[in-house]
């Protein structure tokens, strides 16, 4: 495995002001009206996000979007979601990749 700084040059991430280090990597130029301050956004866009050692946590948020989250490598992580709708035992043991985190989760 690459060590981290290799991996932060190498794919331009930058420090990330909720936690981690990020860089964009794709952003659709077609855009979707939104009712939230700022108007329009972006149909869809992916990043890279990597948290470190030096820099392991991503502070609690709401999303304002969709985001699918892909495991490259590295250790394991725990994701603390909290889910405005009742889980199911079902649901709550099923292996799923990638994870995906719905708006307002």
């Amino acid at each position: 495995m690459k060590d981290k700084n290799t991996i932060i040059e190498s794919l331009g991430l930058e420090r990330h002001r909720e936690g981690g280090y990020f860089s964009e990597t794709y952003r659709s130029t077609q855009q979707v009206e939104t009712d939230r301050p700022g108007g329009n956004r972006s149909l869809m866009t992916a990043i890279y996000y990597m948290l470190t050692d030096d820099n392991p946590i991503l502070y609690f948020h709401v999303n304002l979007s969709d985001a699918i989250h892909f495991f490259h490598g590295g250790d394991p992580i725990l994701y603390l979601m909290r889910i405005p709708t009742n889980v199911t035992a079902d649901s709550a043991h099923r292996d799923r990749s990638p994870a995906l985190s719905a708006t307002g989760v």
